[in-house]
């Protein structure tokens, strides 16, 4: 099998990493210390990029245009969306800046818009990730933060018993139970077998993925409340213009459930009258929220690295 090009498996480091940071951060954390869609996917990318010691300016160029080119099917076709109707709000009709001669301070400026770009499309897929991490977590907060080995076995096998009228579900896996069974192959006891097919029948009374159009609208704007510092009571507000929650609401409460869901409003108390983007996130065309479950997995052509070169 071919070696991924090198700004390909930039991407791909950025993002495992990621994934395995939401996943110990689930495992970890208080129910008030949950902190969902931090920045962490574009300091990856940064870290990556510097760890190749190739020409920076180059290498981000050759990232961006990877997750920007809209011919490429990488499974991230609505945080890209988002992304250029973001640079559209901002920069017009062009979607974006566009640096112009090679002398260091455009260099430096260069550097400086392609990070602009690249911390965009990096909030909006880290959108995306966080918000099925977060789906994951409050469906079955039973198996993220047991500190029994054994309960959370039982309560993952009760998920996917629950999800057995939508799934196939393998039962074994490299020659080893993976329903029936604790890790090490253990059989369960007919007590714990009855007390995991209870919690799979309540589980299965739920929808799969259970929010509300609040919470769907919230977290997918979030990269824009983050970038532009809007506060609570701004997110309130706009909110309650787009029709999702009484605009009699109390700011501090609304602020308080955002919290123990792991976003922050970091904006403090301004005069202003219009947020940046304040159009922007009333307008959202939200993404399905089928787009936000599972896990993305994606590769592109071969044949991408001559055609970023040529662009």
């Amino acid at each position: 099998m071919k070696a991924f090009p090198y700004y390909q498996q930039i991407w791909w480091d950025a993002l495992w990493d990621l994934r395995c940071q939401l996943a110990a951060h689930c495992r970890r954390s208080q129910p008030d210390k949950l902190r969902f869609q931090t920045n962490r996917l574009f300091t990856n990318l940064m870290q990556q990029i510097k760890a190749t010691r190739k020409d920076q300016l180059a290498t981000m160029r050759l990232c961006y245009r990877l997750m920007s080119d809209q011919s490429l099917s990488l499974g991230y076709d609505e945080p890209r969306r988002l992304h250029l109707e973001e640079m559209e709000a901002l920069f017009g009709a062009h979607g974006k800046p566009k640096p112009k001669s090679k002398r260091k301070e455009d260099r430096d400026q260069a550097v400086s818009t392609l990070g602009l770009l690249l911390e965009s499309i990096s909030s909006w897929i880290e959108a995306r990730e966080s918000f099925s991490m977060w789906l994951e977590f409050k469906d079955n907060r039973a198996y993220w933060q047991s500190n029994d080995s054994d309960t959370a076995d039982r309560a993952w096998q009760a998920k996917m018993l629950s999800r057995l009228p939508t799934y196939a579900i393998p039962t074994e896996f490299r020659g080893k139970r993976i329903i029936g069974a604790n890790r090490q192959g253990v059989p369960w006891t007919r007590q714990q077998w009855a007390n995991i097919l209870k919690q799979a029948a309540r589980s299965a009374k739920k929808a799969l993925s259970d929010c509300t159009r609040l919470e769907e609208w919230v977290w997918w704007c979030y990269p824009i409340f983050s970038r532009y510092g809007w506060s609570a009571r701004e997110v309130k507000n706009s909110a309650a213009e787009r029709g999702l929650l009484d605009a009699n609401k109390g700011e501090a409460d609304f602020r308080r459930y955002w919290i123990t869901r792991g976003l922050r409003f970091a904006g403090r108390r301004t005069e202003r009258s219009n947020p940046p983007l304040a159009e922007f996130v009333r307008n959202l065309s939200i993404p399905a929220l089928d787009d936000a479950t599972g896990v993305v997995f994606w590769r592109a052509p071969n044949s991408l690295q001559k055609k970023i070169i040529k662009a």
